[in-house]
């Protein structure tokens, strides 16, 4: 009998994101967090331009999101984990990856914790309007070689 193949840890794969709702547990060689996606606005041009008007409106054919993410420290060997944005990543129906956008956020998600505090805080992107089937990444594939996928509602 050939042995069954194994099942990839959910979020490991876009085919197999983290569902709606739902938060991941990721271990690296130095901490253990979890991470939950907690909403998103798909249509941030005006909330973007209420939080400071010198935010830039998105090119022409773009539109601007933000993604409210959820960031808890279960357990680390070093003094503190440092959370931001500069591992989040973007990906829809043209298989393109984006970066975060620059932009003056009311909530950064920004901060430093201890094991047992959690941060929520917000993520931008700019992406072409016409982007589909959208899935945020959390990239940790220098500690532990995996990209992590959310499904986004």
């Amino acid at each position: 009998v050939p042995p069954s193949p194994t099942a990839r840890p959910q979020g490991t794969s876009r085919e197999n994101s983290v569902p709606v709702g739902m938060a991941a547990v990721i271990q690296t060689k130095e901490a253990r967090f979890q991470i939950q996606v907690l909403g998103v606005n798909r249509d941030a041009a005006a909330t973007l331009k209420a939080y400071n008007p010198f935010n830039s409106p998105p090119a022409q054919g773009n539109k601007q999101i933000i993604i409210r993410v959820k960031f808890t420290a279960i357990q680390q060997s070093t003094d503190v984990i440092t959370v931001g944005s500069q591992r989040y990543r973007l990906v829809g129906s043209s298989n393109r990856v984006f970066s975060p956008s620059f932009a003056v956020l009311r909530d950064e998600l920004r901060g430093e914790l201890f094991a047992g505090g959690s941060i929520e805080g917000e993520v931008p992107f700019e992406i072409p309007a016409a982007e589909e089937n959208l899935s945020l990444i959390y990239d940790a594939t220098d500690t532990t070689g995996v990209r992590y996928y959310f499904a986004l509602p």
